[in-house]
């Protein structure tokens, strides 16, 4: 069986979701569009943007680029944050570390959520989930009630942008408990993520089982040339 990676590129934003986090997304999204493409990546515009690609949404309103459809990748924003995810084949052990190792990234769907964990949540919210995830939210100690809303949202939220299909989908009409039903994994990021963020990653279950690394984070103020962006 093939293995496979996963790749989450972080930023803390000031202001959150403005037109400062959407920017930075829009280049790491068309910077790794580019390594998938074979372009020459140093090749960018003003401000950044990669120049000669087009981005689109869908009916659902999932963003992609018209030069590269097939291209795949999931945003997500906080308050503080900006979170870009990618996944692909890992390539063999002759690229692991070298420098073509994200080439494949993109190559598979997968869908990113981000959340704060502290933040005011809205237990009300449970009431719109299936019944096993309302019991599992409200059961257990209940200083962890609103970290376990948490995470079976950023599961919901995930799933959901791994299918396309946004909100259209009722937030009862599936359970993210039960991921074998849906046929997908849920990769965690790493439990204490740094500036204290939840997330999960979906992809399809087979994906999620040849990841044996888990979620890959970087963050972008650790990345070589990230101010480029």
């Amino acid at each position: 069986m093939p293995s496979f990676q996963v790749l989450v590129r972080l930023a803390a934003v000031p202001g959150g979701a403005g037109r400062q986090a959407a920017a930075l997304a829009r280049a790491v999204v068309e910077r790794q569009a580019r390594v998938a493409l074979g372009w020459n990546v140093a090749d960018l515009g003003e401000g950044g943007q990669s120049v000669g690609l087009t981005w689109k949404r869908t009916e659902d309103r999932k963003p992609y680029l018209a030069e590269c459809p097939e291209f795949s990748f999931s945003v997500s924003y906080t308050r503080r944050h900006v979170g870009v995810a990618f996944a692909g084949p890992a390539g063999g052990p002759e690229r692991a570390g070298g420098p073509d190792w994200a080439r494949d990234l993109g190559a598979v769907t997968c869908g990113l959520d981000l959340e704060l964990v502290g933040r005011t949540v809205n237990l009300a919210l449970a009431d719109r989930f299936a019944a096993d995830e309302r019991d599992y939210i409200l059961s257990g100690p209940s200083d962890l009630t609103g970290q376990r809303l948490l995470d079976v949202w950023t599961k919901k939220e995930a799933y959901l942008k791994w299918l396309g299909v946004g909100m259209r989908a009722g937030l009862g009409s599936f359970t993210v408990l039960d991921p074998v039903a849906l046929g997908v994994g849920f990769l965690g990021l790493a439990p204490g993520l740094a500036d204290g963020l939840i997330g999960h990653v979906c992809v399809e279950r087979p994906v999620a089982a040849a990841c044996a690394g888990g979620v890959r984070e970087e963050w972008l103020d650790r990345l070589d040339g990230a101010s480029s962006l």
